[in-house]
């Protein structure tokens, strides 16, 4: 298997947990080529992220970034990325947006 085809088998095992024997199936491959793949790419991931990333933490204790009566002038102010005002303005998760004419 070519480098790409083993890192996205091993992907797709880690994010759907499809067998092996599946991803043998899908790579045109012996059952026995995908599990020595996914084990050496996952080798591979966990020496990748075991390097130390810098954490990013949003200021705390001051007024920057609120607007007046205390909210956050972005999202709702519950500090979720995915929270949204009830005021936001644009389509929200799952809308479809419509062509302009």
């Amino acid at each position: 298997m070519l480098f790409a085809d083993r890192l996205v088998a091993t992907l797709i095992h880690l994010r759907h947990d499809l067998p092996h024997s599946v991803l043998a199936l899908l790579f045109g491959v012996d059952r026995s080529t995908v599990t020595r793949a996914v084990r050496e790419i996952r080798a591979l991931l966990s020496r990748t992220s075991s390097l130390r990333r810098p954490e990013i933490t949003a200021p705390t204790g001051g007024t920057e970034g609120r607007a007046e009566g205390g909210r956050t002038s972005h999202g709702s102010g519950t500090g979720h990325p995915a929270a949204r005002s009830p005021h936001a303005s644009g389509p929200g998760p799952g809308s479809r947006i419509q062509p302009r004419c």
